[in-house]
């Protein structure tokens, strides 16, 4: 049965087909029916920032390039529907390619207005730099998964790790990232970042060294499906000996359930006694990105400590810092740095 949520949003429309289209079969009809669906709120599916999906019940219409009726009729009004597809998914593209850009201008560039450089920014940094520096966490292996496509905190653990596994769940992510890691115009500018990285350290001599061992180290890019068991299916990753994990669960978990199981699907991927180090919010309920609300899953420090305790991790570090930056985009209370590692 549909969410309450879901409810709310059903709209429905009706019509009957011409007296030659009713001598088509069922699944001609269907097809028909969604073609007639999409003209009738194309004005909305062409501004629409989310992903659409056509569901049903039928094989008809699995994958537009493919789809056939052998019916002349009918085949128009699928090349036409498969034209306009492409028409959504490229306006679709164009705006994840805006809110993804506009995330790290809104939240983590160095614009006299951006209020959050102490909370998304320094904190995270400190906190990495002092688990990273003694060097005991190092290894061959270390899986980053992170919300959009920010580099900032992969600067401490590129000393330690030879190969950094940037996985990412929307593409815009990895192009947006890759234009960074492969010098290109009109990458995101971290210079900031890098600076205050090589002022926690102490080595300020060393900024464009720094930028460079992150790209050396985060060669490896990927699209993953977090739904998945095997998130990137059907590569099986080598097990880690770390997993750094930025803010990403904030905006992927609907409740708590959400977030021990994806607790569950990090652990999978870690070697015995490797370690998770998560950053996040804490009592987050939103965020904003241009004109766009997202849902933020609130949580606080005992859930998180109990979370991770119930999937098999041992807590070294939870560091908590109230929320310094206040602005109508974002309702956090506070920032949660913790290192954990996996029993052995």
């Amino acid at each position: 049965m549909p969410t309450e949520e879901l409810r709310k949003l059903t709209v429905e429309i009706y019509g009957k087909f011409p007296a030659a289209e009713r001598n088509y079969d069922m699944g001609n009809r269907e097809l028909l029916a969604i073609k007639c669906a999409f003209e009738e709120w194309r004005p909305y599916l062409e501004g629409a920032v989310h992903q659409i999906s056509v569901i049903t019940d039928h094989k008809n219409f699995t994958s537009c390039p493919e789809a056939s009726s052998n019916n002349p009729e009918v085949d128009n009004s699928i090349n036409k529907l498969c034209t306009f597809w492409a028409e959504v998914q490229k306006n679709l593209e164009k705006a994840q390619e805006k809110q993804k850009r506009e995330h790290l201008e809104l939240y983590l560039s160095n614009k006299p207005d951006v209020v959050f450089e102490e909370d998304f920014l320094i904190f995270p940094m400190e906190n990495l730099t002092k688990i990273f520096m003694p060097g005991h966490i190092r290894g061959d292996v270390m899986i980053d998964l992170s919300i959009g496509s920010m580099i900032h905190h992969l600067y401490a653990p590129s000393e330690f790790f030879k190969h950094i596994i940037v996985l990412k769940v929307q593409d815009r992510c990895i192009l947006e990232l890759k234009r960074w890691l492969n010098t290109r115009t009109g990458a995101f500018e971290w210079g900031h970042a890098t600076k205050i990285h090589v002022d926690i350290e102490g080595k300020s001599t060393e900024l464009q060294d720094k930028e460079g061992k992150v790209r050396e180290a985060a060669q490896h890019v990927a699209k993953c499906d977090l739904d998945k068991e095997n998130i990137m299916d059907p590569i099986v990753l080598p097990p880690a000996d770390c997993i750094t994990s930025a803010w990403l669960l904030d905006v992927i978990c609907k409740d708590q359930d959400d977030y021990r199981r994806y607790l569950r699907k990090f652990s999978q991927l870690l070697k015995p006694g490797g370690h998770l180090i998560l950053i996040g919010c804490l009592g987050m309920t939103y965020y904003i990105i241009g004109k766009d609300k997202f849902h933020g899953f609130s949580y606080d420090e005992d859930f998180a400590r109990k979370a991770l305790v119930g999937e098999g991790f041992v807590i070294d570090i939870c560091v908590c810092k109230k929320a310094t930056g206040i602005s109508p985009l974002i309702d956090h209370k506070a920032v949660i740095f913790i290192s954990a590692h996996k029993e052995k």
